[in-house]
């Protein structure tokens, strides 16, 4: 992106994802990567369709054992959201 954006950092010490197995289906509706822990694997599908509605993206940065970055950046200026209301 350009500089003209936003960004917004989200990092964890978690599981971590194995992204050489599994990147391509990261943001994929009701995959899951771990199977011991509660959850529905719709959350980062939902972002990444609110992020891209927004005209944003999303870089993904993971080890497994070590945890997961996650940077979401979006366009900045006051007209930019103007079609996703």
């Amino acid at each position: 992106m350009s500089h003209d954006c936003l960004c917004l950092l989200i990092k964890d010490n978690g599981l971590g994802i194995d992204l050489q197995r599994n990147k391509q289906k990261l943001f994929s509706i009701f995959k899951r990567f771990h199977d011991h822990v509660e959850g529905a694997g719709i959350g980062l599908y939902t972002v990444k369709k609110l992020v891209e509605k927004f005209e944003g993206n999303i870089d993904v940065e993971s080890e497994p054992g070590v945890g997961t970055t996650f940077r979401i950046n979006f366009r900045s200026g006051k007209n930019n959201y103007s079609a996703a209301r």
